[in-house]
C-alpha cells in the first residue's frame, strides 16, 4: 500500500471517504468486496467495467456511484466519458483517460484539468496506480481493480489524503 497524506492534522474530521476504482473488466465480486470492506461515502468509477459500476449502484443503497465510460465499455453503453463534479468543496475531473493518451503522458489531462479549474483528477486506462501533484492539482490513477488495485481518497476541509492500495 502506498499512502500519501498531504496533511494529517485533521484526520479525525473526514468529510468524505471516496473509493476510486477503474478497470474492473467484469470483476464485480472484487468491486463489491472492496466496497463492503471500506464502506465509502462515495464511489468514483473511472471506466472499463461500467456494467460492474451500474450493478454496484443498484446495490449500494444511499452511497452515490459516479461513473464514466472507458474505451473497453463499448459504444453500446450510454454515459459520459468525462465528468466535472464538486464534492466537499473540491472540483473533481473524472475520465477514463484514453482520449488524453495517458499511457504516453499525463500532461494533456493535466492541462485539461487546469482549463476546467479542477483540483483533483481521477482517471484509469493504464492499469498502473499513480499519484502526481503539480500546480495544485492532484492526479490519481487507482490502477486496475481487476488486478486488486484501488484508491481511497479522504477529503476533510481543505485537505486531501490519498491511499493507493
Amino acid at each position: 500500500m502506498i499512502t500519501i497524506d498531504l496533511n494529517t492534522n485533521n484526520i479525525y474530521n473526514i468529510v468524505m471517504k471516496i473509493l476510486a476504482v477503474s478497470d474492473s473488466h467484469g470483476n464485480f465480486n472484487r468491486l463489491y468486496s472492496v466496497f463492503e470492506e471500506l464502506s465509502p461515502t462515495y464511489v468514483i468509477f473511472a471506466g472499463d467495467g461500467i456494467r460492474d459500476a451500474k450493478r454496484l449502484y443498484d446495490l449500494s443503497g444511499a452511497v452515490p456511484v459516479l461513473t464514466v465510460v472507458g474505451n473497453c465499455d463499448g459504444s453500446f453503453e450510454s454515459g459520459s466519458d468525462e465528468v466535472l463534479t464538486e464534492l466537499s468543496g473540491k472540483r473533481i475531473l473524472v475520465t477514463h483517460g484514453h482520449k488524453y493518451f495517458v499511457k504516453n503522458s499525463i500532461y494533456p489531462l493535466l492541462e485539461r484539468a487546469k482549463r476546467l479549474g479542477a483540483e483533483l483528477v481521477i482517471f484509469g486506462h493504464t492499469h498502473t496506480p499513480l499519484y502526481h501533484k503539480e500546480d495544485g492539482i492532484i492526479m490519481v490513477n487507482p490502477g486496475a481493480l481487476a488486478n486488486g488495485r484501488y484508491a481511497v481518497i479522504d477529503i476533510y476541509g481543505k485537505d486531501v489524503s490519498v491511499k493507493l492500495i
